[in-house]
């Protein structure tokens, strides 16, 4: 009997070994912490039950919105929950991980990913993979797999489609998955920006109309089916957004009518919504404000956080979470950070006016190499 007990023992113990290595591996050695991979891990690495809001969405968060900003001038803490082409299917499995990690008093929803009319975004194997791979293992997680996967042990090991990758050790992302490792959260909470601007071609700008446009079958499908699950889940209050754009083309125009349509579905089903998109005059911006005709830059970011914050704090009487004297102290730090961040961008564009298409080699993000340079703006003074 003892025989077999060590024998079984010594398997269990090196199924756990290998299993551990493929983790370690996958962790270090595949190349998979690009800027939008970093920002969902350092959800994650946020403290249980401390966040007292989430935004999730597409990329016109990850470029809009700055949690460092809201909590200096608000006092509530927050993150994104973000990344490019972010498909309504997905929303689901999304709110149910920030439900198990948080419990946020609001989540705001971002509804550019119910508006996507191509099959090829709302079913976007590189949405899933984006999410699946940088989501802790769960029970959410593998149903997730099972529902949407097509190839199921690349989902559980992506070691397994990175292989090619691996005689490129160390990779150039090490340093900042171990930077985020070491600091226990995301130095600048998820805020990112471009130092640069892409040209706004300058057709007759679209005006804010009523009139709709049907929503692909499927996304409306999945939105209603979201929704269905915000009314049961536990999260008190769920905000659904139209981010501000820049209507200088006809298809923009035309998302703008599906966004009435989405608008009108989510208030039909008796949930909050508002279109942000008809409301840039009140909150202040302009074009200048803008990286291109639909994400906003470092200004813009700061413009509507802040109107954004102001709005979360009074149609739900937001009141903050009361954080540890240590939390306090991060949450002040990223603060801190995050005037350098927009200090930098302000002195770098100033300093390239007369070139400002050009692309920097710098961006500001939560990387090891954009922290250095803020670090040497605060040891500078």
């Amino acid at each position: 009997m003892s025989t077999v007990f060590k024998r079984t023992f010594g398997i269990i113990s090196l199924i756990i070994a290998v299993l551990g290595s493929v983790l370690v591996l996958e962790e270090f050695v595949t190349k998979r912490y690009d800027l939008e991979a970093l920002l969902l891990k350092g959800f994650y690495e946020e403290k249980k039950d401390t966040i007292d809001v989430v935004v999730m969405g597409a990329s016109e968060i990850t470029l809009g919105y700055s949690a460092p900003e809201v909590y200096r001038n608000f006092g509530f803490t927050s993150y994104p929950y973000a990344f490019t082409i972010n498909p309504v299917p997905l929303w689901k499995y999304e709110m149910r991980d920030i439900e198990r990690t948080q419990h946020p008093k609001v989540l705001v929803v971002e509804i550019n990913g119910a508006i996507y009319l191509e099959d090829k975004y709302i079913h976007r194997k590189g949405s899933f993979t984006r999410l699946v791979e940088n989501m802790p293992l769960s029970m959410n997680k593998i149903e997730m797999i099972n529902e949407m996967s097509d190839d199921p042990v690349e989902s559980y090991f992506p070691i397994c489609k990175y292989h090619d990758s691996w005689s490129e050790f160390p990779q150039e992302d090490v340093p900042d998955i171990l930077m985020l490792r070491k600091k226990g959260h995301a130095v600048l909470r998820g805020a990112q920006s471009n130092l640069y601007r892409q040209k706004i071609d300058h057709y007759p700008y679209y005006p804010s109309e009523d009139e709709m446009m049907d929503l692909n079958p499927d996304a409306e499908a999945a939105l209603r089916d979201f929704i269905k699950e915000c009314k049961d889940s536990s999260i008190e209050h769920v905000l659904f957004i139209c981010y501000p754009h820049i209507m200088a083309k006809e298809e923009y125009y035309e998302r703008q009518m599906r966004c009435n349509r989405a608008g009108e579905i989510i208030r039909e089903e008796g949930m909050d919504y508002v279109d942000f998109d008809r409301m840039l005059d009140e909150i202040g911006l302009d074009e200048s404000d803008f990286f291109d005709d639909h994400h906003m830059n470092a200004p813009g970011q700061r413009k509507f956080s802040n109107y954004l914050g102001k709005y979360l704090q009074e149609k739900y009487d937001l009141q903050p979470t009361e954080l540890s004297e240590k939390d306090r102290e991060e949450w002040a730090e990223s603060v801190d950070y995050i005037d350098r961040f927009y200090r930098y961008y302000d002195e770098y564009t100033k300093a390239h006016a007369d070139d400002p298409y050009t692309k920097p080699d710098i961006k500001l993000r939560d990387r090891v190499r954009a922290i250095k340079v803020l670090d040497e703006m605060k040891d500078a003074g």
